[in-house]
């Protein structure tokens, strides 16, 4: 079952296959009309409105949703944990946060819908062949963007890591850092999780890190704050240098990565012998690193 973002990209996917399906059909109408009658139909033109109506904004009403399935998820295990008082203003707080996040996406259909009403209008008045604009248009302004999915995954991330803090405040808990430990890891958050005790960080520790509460480490940050349970290691599998790796790659020296290659080498290896990563992640990091 996909997970939210993905959802709500899929669905973006989708509204925006429909709409550039249509706009041909769109074009070629708007081509045929006079000079005052196309100035008068594209003041009118509303691809936002569009949007919205072909699923855009159940798409993004179905995102927000998932924040509030999550926050009842963490209010639950807050229930658990014998809290059970959750103040108003935290309640408040969080439902602007989601308004908020409502706003940056119906934003960003506006943008995409003024944009592509620009280019449209522009094409027809310079005489460009309708499939030309067409096709200009959809390699050119993109709705579904890497961008656009990116920043609702953070966004996604952060309430739910501020829900988790907010419902949890000041109470008698210890915090764990989660997330991938590879080689893309940023230096913040390898040091978080190298450094963490064995019994988790405290409120105020986690509050004065390089990785506090809802901005973790930095815009798409993989990693989340959590209410410890356990040291967070994993056991070490046994590892032959070069075993598991391809042909290839067997003889490699250090010498032969680059500088970014070696920085990313050298946190894969402090992961590995701090028994953070087993051996078999190690090599698939490795792997990664070489085939760059």
């Amino acid at each position: 079952m996909p997970n939210p973002v993905e959802r709500f990209s899929s669905q973006i996917g989708m509204v925006e296959a429909s709409l550039y399906a249509d706009l041909n059909k769109i074009a070629n109408q708007l081509n045929q009309l006079s000079d005052t009658e196309l100035i008068n139909i594209i003041r009118e033109v509303n691809f936002f409105q569009d949007l919205l109506d072909r699923g855009y904004a159940d798409a993004v009403n179905g995102l927000i949703d998932s924040y509030g399935d999550n926050l009842s998820k963490i209010v639950k295990e807050a229930r658990k944990r014998g809290i059970r008082d959750i103040g108003g203003a935290t309640v408040n707080q969080l439902e602007l946060l989601q308004e908020l996040d409502t706003r940056a996406l119906l934003g960003n259909a506006n943008l995409f819908s003024e944009r592509l009403t620009n280019e449209l209008f522009s094409g027809i008045v310079s005489g460009e062949n309708i499939g030309s604009i067409i096709k200009r248009l959809s390699e050119t302004v993109p709705l579904a963007t890497h961008q656009l999915n990116v920043a609702a995954y953070d966004s996604f991330r952060q309430f739910d890591d501020l829900s988790r803090y907010k419902v949890f405040e000041g109470a008698d808990v210890t915090w764990t850092y989660i997330g991938p430990m590879d080689e893309l890891t940023r230096d913040a958050c390898a040091d978080t999780i190298l450094n963490e005790p064995s019994t988790g960080y405290t409120e105020s520790e986690v509050k004065g890190s390089k990785t506090p509460f809802g901005e973790r480490g930095g815009f798409n940050c993989r990693h989340s704050w959590m209410i410890h349970e356990s040291p967070n290691k994993v056991e070490e599998t046994v590892f032959t240098p070069g075993k598991g790796l391809p042909k290839k790659y067997k003889n490699f020296k250090t010498t032969d990565l680059d500088k970014t290659q070696l920085k990313q080498y050298g946190r894969l290896s402090k992961f590995r012998s701090t028994k953070r990563i087993t051996g078999q992640q190690f090599t698939d990091g490795l792997i990664r690193i070489l085939n760059k």
